[in-house]
């Protein structure tokens, strides 16, 4: 049987099995660790050691891949995920003043699109840093979200909240007292 000579640790990358202590700058430099000196004086690679250094390498690869990923994605993803704050507290801020405002709970969705429409509207962190202090920037400047609502409420009184008209057969009484002989 043939001794073999060469150790294969992928397609393009062969090591001899044995080589001379001044062959050992032909090697890549992360496999020389795999080669142990030979009681002849040369030196004998050791295959699961140089298994191990391509392993290594490949998961190197694999996770400055990862970090590299991180790099561009992360600061996106960070963005995005503020922005996502950003618009939750001007949603939390519209449907509290919407509420205060006496707006119909049916309408909010409505009333909610039609004064992001209209306005543009800028969520800060406050200073404590545990919430956001919303403002509405309308063509005349900065205003709080309850005036900006007040003013939508104001304009159309249809998005308050109205008494319940009465039940049906109060209808029915008025046209019977309407049929009444005089």
């Amino acid at each position: 049987m043939a001794t073999k000579v060469f150790h294969r640790i992928s397609d393009d990358l062969q090591l001899r099995i044995k080589i001379t202590v001044t062959e050992l700058a032909s090697v890549p430099e992360a496999y020389r660790v795999a080669y142990m000196e030979h009681d002849d004086g040369d030196l004998e690679l050791s295959t699961s050691a140089a298994d191990y250094v391509r392993d290594a390498l490949a998961e190197l690869a694999s996770l400055n891949a990862q970090i590299e990923k991180l790099k561009t994605e992360g600061p996106a993803k960070v963005e995005l995920e503020r922005q996502r704050r950003r618009d939750d507290a001007v949603d939390v801020a519209l449907r509290d003043s919407l509420k205060k405002a006496g707006v119909k709970a049916d309408l909010f969705e409505g009333a909610m699109a039609q004064l992001k429409k209209e306005n543009e509207f800028e969520a800060e962190t406050s200073d404590d840093g545990k919430g956001f202090v919303v403002l509405a920037r309308t063509p005349f400047g900065l205003h709080s979200v309850d005036a900006v609502v007040g003013r939508l409420v104001g304009e159309e009184g249809a998005w308050r909240e109205r008494r319940t008209a009465p039940s049906a057969g109060y209808f029915s009484s008025l046209l019977a007292g309407l049929k009444e002989p005089r």
